[in-house]
């Protein structure tokens, strides 16, 4: 169980004005997976969705026509990343270090072109 003020890695959406977070599933990291030199969040963003979608927490069916991400820890480096579409702003970095409880680590923000609104890129991320 997460506790209130743990620093978290998982997946996330922002609302179509892209101003805001809209969906937010973090977890510890001691819950995440490996990968390679990573620890992943335990869920992916297709099933994430589908199972918002089941639960009547959104109406949109496609999960990728909303911005989205993730977020990532690497322990060799004691750093979070936080992977973003082209739509990243300095606001929205402050309000994702914010939502992940972040806003005391060493976070890194990487472009990924997969997560690019509406890129339905079939290319492997973690």
């Amino acid at each position: 169980m997460k506790k209130q003020n743990e620093s978290s890695i998982g997946l996330y959406w922002l609302n179509e004005k892209q101003t805001d977070v809209l969906h937010l599933f973090a977890e510890p990291v001691s819950s995440g997976e490996k990968y390679l030199d990573w620890i992943i969040s335990s869920k992916d963003h297709y099933a994430y969705w589908d199972k918002l979608l089941n639960a009547g927490k959104t109406e949109i069916e496609d999960y990728e026509v909303l911005p989205r991400g993730r977020v990532s820890f690497k322990p060799n480096e004691n750093t979070y990343t936080i992977y973003h579409g082209d739509w990243l702003t300095k606001e929205l970095e402050s309000k994702l270090k914010q939502a992940f409880n972040l806003t005391n680590e060493k976070v890194l923000f990487e472009y990924d072109q997969h997560y690019d609104v509406g890129n339905n890129s079939s290319a492997p991320i973690f």
